[in-house]
């Protein structure tokens, strides 16, 4: 298999601070899926709302790390996909929290962000899977998780050289017997995401 030695590493370039929190009509606590690059993602991870995105007004919700620094990073290789979406428990803005997804490439192939338009991709929870890390001061849940993940747009910002719209939904369960079980539902994501190729 021919090396590609192309990376790329899409680091959310926000268009605004805050991103922009539009609620879900069926459950107003997630952001409705969209594909437009609001900078918001959210999932209900055990039952708790999860959410990477401000709403306007609510100063207490901060990411994790900075204020501006909320984001969805995407790495491509010939072998592995990762993306990484960091965000917070709505009702404990203590609890740092991101979700993972860890793709094996090596059959797939995707090579550039546009190939990945319109993907179902498998988590097998072995080679390709998804991971919620939860972090407080009693726990942290990093392991493997079977489920879905469909990246439904992938495609370049007519608007903008070097900037594509990156949107899907997810979802996976990460089974009892291997952590303490983590069921994550209806996840949603929608960035305007630039492109860095080395």
């Amino acid at each position: 298999m021919r090396t590609i030695g192309i990376a790329i590493f899409l680091i959310m370039m926000l268009t605004s601070c805050d991103g922009e929190f539009i609620p879900d009509p069926i459950d107003p606590r997630l952001p409705r899926y969209s594909e437009e690059g609001k900078d918001a993602a959210g999932c209900f991870i055990n039952g708790k709302v999860w959410r990477a995105v401000r709403v306007a007004g609510d100063f207490t919700f901060i990411p994790p790390s900075n204020d501006d620094e909320q984001k969805l990073r995407l790495f491509l290789s010939d072998s592995a996909i990762s993306i990484s979406i960091d965000g917070l428990f709505v009702d404990n803005f203590n609890i740092g929290t991101n979700i993972e997804f860890e793709i094996d490439n090596r059959q797939t192939q995707f090579q550039s962000t546009s190939e990945l338009h319109q993907q179902t991709i498998m988590l097998d929870g072995k080679q390709s899977y998804g991971k919620a890390g939860i972090s407080d001061t009693n726990r942290f849940f990093d392991c493997r998780g079977e489920g879905k993940l469909m990246i439904r747009y992938a495609q370049p910002d007519p608007d903008s050289e070097g900037y594509y719209t990156v949107a899907g939904t997810f979802y996976f369960t990460i089974a009892a017997d291997s952590c303490e079980g983590i069921e994550v539902r209806n996840g949603r994501f929608d960035y305007r995401i630039r492109a860095i190729e080395d």
